[in-house]
């Protein structure tokens, strides 16, 4: 049994994820911790890439632990703890058939898409739990202190002050990969456009269309 929490922070165009597995103890021996700020454009990135990123770091994480480990199955559990609804949705309902070609114009389609696919090949049940966040403010409005707090919140508010204090210390990069799942990508000046697709295409004069091998396969003008 795994136990995995994410949180994020985004301010100022600067977006940072923080992530941890765990085991059932607190002991600091037994967890991996991780930070990273998070790719995207600072003109419109949000808390939605964010925390995808975040449950990506988790996900990545399971399976470089199984491919070093050669588990190939189990009937363990890779328990997510995650404070946006959306994202739970999203990793706990996948991506419809449904959705046609309409999925690739999806917010933040590319690391959703990349995060399922992972979760689809590791060799245990992923099951995940939406957290209310910032329960510490919370418990300080009312109580004048701010915990002990129940595991569950307690790893949560750790992440969001790890993912803080990285995106103080580091710089925000851009987009500029598209990734495997995506299959393709409209790219702007370098950076893959991963939100509002219509409205950052509108006013430029010209996109670029690529593949997830970073082929270009169609160049539009839109003056034309």
């Amino acid at each position: 049994m795994i136990y995995a929490w994410s949180d994020v922070t985004v301010k100022n165009g600067e977006g940072a994820h923080a992530y941890t597995l765990r085991t059932g103890s607190d002991d600091q021996t037994e967890c991996i911790v991780g930070s990273s700020m998070t790719p995207g454009d600072p003109k419109s990135i949000c808390s939605l890439r964010t925390e995808h990123y975040g449950a990506f770091g988790i996900a990545l994480l399971a399976q470089i632990l199984c491919i070093r480990h050669s588990i190939t199955a189990t009937e363990g559990y890779l328990n997510f703890f995650i404070d946006n609804d959306t994202v739970i949705k999203r990793l706990k309902y996948g991506i419809r058939p449904e959705m046609g070609s309409t999925k690739y114009c999806k917010t933040d389609y590319d690391i959703w898409a990349e995060t399922i696919h992972i979760l689809e090949s590791l060799p245990c049940t992923s099951a995940f739990t939406h957290v209310k966040g910032h329960q510490d403010d919370a418990l300080y409005a009312q109580c004048k202190v701010r915990g002990p707090l129940p595991r569950i919140a307690h790893y949560d508010i750790e992440m969001d002050r790890i993912a803080a204090q990285c995106r103080t210390e580091g710089t925000q990069p851009m987009m500029t990969t598209v990734l495997s799942k995506s299959q393709i990508a409209i790219v702007l000046n370098s950076t893959v456009v991963t939100n509002n697709v219509k409205e950052a295409i509108s006013n430029q004069p010209c996109y670029e269309i690529y593949t997830s091998q970073n082929i270009l396969v169609q160049q539009e003008r839109m003056d034309k």
